[in-house]
């Protein structure tokens, strides 16, 4: 028989809310194969069985795909409605059994769940940042006891062009990279400006570091003379080959100069260590990039705090970061989280760099230390491909993903790297483990994703510009005869012991147009045309699956004989309780004023009994909303 019903059961309480704190929070569930009996008739009633609280359902399942192992893709569209009692018994019951550990002295506090991915990920960026802080710390020291006029180990990232890492929220907000930062304003501080460029040497020369005065610090970072070597990476500013070769460069961990040339003739410098920027220099120098015009734009420092920074490096020939620690501005490591916005701000100044040309040398180690990690770049890429994405029409997506909608996609074994890099919420994390642990074709990664269409489309979209997931357009002859004769056999078997509505896979109380589109559906997934070179007895099978096709299609596209068909296949009692059901739901949800749901409940209601004034009324009304 088909199965109409399924349950699954939570053996542990870690394991249901495991599962509650991430598919079932977005309405999606994994059955096991074990937990299918049979071929299901869609929708489904799911029952759960809970630990402590015992079965909760009956709950609706939509079934969404197959997967190869012989599981079912649900969605289940009215979860906390139909289960949200039964989840709150249990968590209750698990408030009562944490009270009486607390009381009896057998818990101290109250174990939080543990997300140890999430630990994992955060561990190892922890480790970076220490590793960062301790030679910078030794840095310092360094510096501090060779005195005021020290060499080139002391502070050397403290310049005003330099940075890496991330930024104290507390310390510098968002307007730290805002637009308007970098637009000429009439605020009047052209002569600060002009103060502040004079606080540092003249601009040098791109390719080649200018000689300095014994003891004068030099603007900026030394940049080193790599006119006679032939660069590693190099193309055109503003389109994919740039991105693509950041992504390049992210993979590999990359230590090198980068540097972008603009059709304006200025030119950005970024020191790359292990894939990422951790400094950049630019000449001409722009005014508004440095750090004390940034930080007094942003209003984190004062007009007045800006000057004596200047005074400072004029009087001890230090750099503006080293200025605002000994003013007591900012603590160290507040300076590192500031310099690593500012690289985050110059790295999309390059990225919107428009027309030029870039180059990347490999550099065996940098010309002077670092202090923050390299910017991940990886991320940045993937939230801005993301948000490009939104911006794009349906159609050109549509048109993005053509190509490969039939392939099957997997991840590239060479960027899986790229994604420790960025930071993905736990339904992206998920989709990325589906695309990765199972054997779908794009257009069926769509169904199976735990996120909206929407974001699923963006997220490919960002991953795709990312190169990482690779694509196989083809199966070898035997594989492709082998799941073609299986979903036949799956057909074949449900038609042996169905109803029409099953032979479309529909429900019972589906309206005329699910039925319109089950038609559609289920003709173009069996129709010969859909397979190529099929044997005879498989061919065969076939034909007779698109004869009950077409009988089912003619007994219920038919409204009066739909309704008479179904009274022969159900009891009438079932028929009307279904109906006074849904006028119920039609109810509560006129109440709400949710015109869909209303319209849908009443629309059903009156399939079902069609001479029940009631469900007339209350459909007009819900479309009157």
């Amino acid at each position: 028989m088909p199965m109409r019903r399924a349950t699954h059961s939570y053996t542990s309480i870690a394991h249901f809310v495991s599962d509650h704190e991430g598919p079932l929070r977005e309405g999606f569930l994994l059955l096991p194969p074990e937990a299918v009996t049979d071929e299901p008739v869609n929708p489904l009633k799911l029952d759960l069985q809970l630990p402590l609280v015992g079965r909760v359902g009956p709950i609706t399942a939509q079934v969404v795909s197959r997967t190869p192992e012989g599981g079912l893709a649900l969605r289940l569209p009215d979860l906390q409605s139909e289960a949200g009692a039964g989840f709150q018994r249990l968590f209750s019951a698990i408030d009562e059994v944490r009270a009486w550990l607390q009381e009896s002295g057998q818990l101290t506090a109250p174990a939080p769940a543990v997300d140890t991915q999430a630990l994992e990920e955060r561990l190892a960026e922890l480790e970076d940042e220490n590793q960062a802080l301790r030679e910078a710390v030794e840095a310092l020291s360094a510096a501090v006891d060779d005195g005021p006029h020290r060499g080139e180990n002391g502070l050397e990232s403290a310049s005003l062009d330099e940075g890496g890492g991330g930024l104290d929220d507390e310390l510098v907000d968002d307007e730290l990279v805002d637009d308007e930062l970098v637009e000429d304003d009439d605020r009047g501080d052209d002569e600060l400006v002009d103060d502040l460029a004079d606080g540092d040497a003249a601009p040098a020369a791109p390719a080649a570091a200018a000689p300095q005065a014994a003891g004068a610090r030099p603007r900026g970072f030394l940049i080193p003379d790599l006119r006679a070597v032939s660069p590693r990476l190099s193309g055109a500013l503003g389109g994919l080959e740039l991105q693509d070769a950041l992504v390049t460069l992210a993979v590999d961990r990359a230590t090198g100069l980068f540097t972008a040339r603009g059709a304006d003739g200025r030119v950005r410098t970024g020191f790359w260590d292990k894939g990422g920027p951790v400094g950049f220099r630019t000449d001409p120098m722009v005014e508004t990039e440095v750090l004390g015009v940034l930080l007094l734009r942003a209003q984190q420092i004062t007009e007045a705090q800006l000057r004596q920074s200047l005074e400072l490096m004029r009087a001890r020939g230090c750099r503006q970061g080293e200025a605002f620690i000994e003013m007591g501005v900012m603590s160290y490591p507040q300076l590192i989280m500031v310099l690593g916005k500012q690289v985050e701000y110059l790295f999309t100044q390059l990225l919107a760099m428009g027309e030029g040309t870039f180059t990347f040398h490999d550099l065996p180690a940098l010309p002077e230390p670092f202090l923050p990690p390299g910017l991940r770049i990886p991320n940045l890429l993937f939230r801005r491909s993301s948000a490009k994405a939104k911006e794009l029409r349906s159609e050109e997506l549509a048109a993005h993903f053509k190509p490969n909608i039939n392939a099957y996609v997997g991840l590239h074994p060479e960027a899986r790297r790229l994604l420790h890099d960025v930071k993905l919420s736990e339904v992206e994390r998920k989709l990325v483990s589906i695309i990765d642990e199972t054997n779908l074709r794009l257009r069926e990664v769509f169904s199976v994703s735990p996120i909206s269409r929407a974001a699923t489309a963006c997220m490919i979209y960002a991953l795709d510009e990312l190169k990482v997931l690779q694509y196989d357009g083809g199966e070898s002859r035997a594989g492709y005869l082998a799941r073609a004769a299986e979903v036949i056999a799956k057909k074949k078997r449900q038609l042996a012991r169905c109803t029409e509505f099953d032979v479309l896979e529909v429900h019972w109380i589906s309206l005329q147009d699910e039925i319109d589109a089950a038609v559609a559906k289920v003709t173009a997934e069996y129709a010969p045309s859909a397979f190529k070179d099929l044997p005879a007895e498989l061919m065969e099978d076939l034909v007779k699956i698109n004869e009950r096709i077409r009988h089912a299609t003619a007994v219920l596209k038919d409204g009066p004989k739909r309704r008479e068909y179904r009274k022969s296949i159900l009891e009438a009692f079932m028929i009307e309780q279904s109906a006074e059901l849904l006028g119920r739901k039609g109810e509560m949800a006129i109440m709400r004023h949710d015109r869909r749901e209303a319209v849908a409940c009443f629309a059903k209601a009156q399939e079902l009994d069609p001479r029940n004034p009631e469900y007339a009324e209350g459909l007009a009304r819900s479309q009157a909303i």
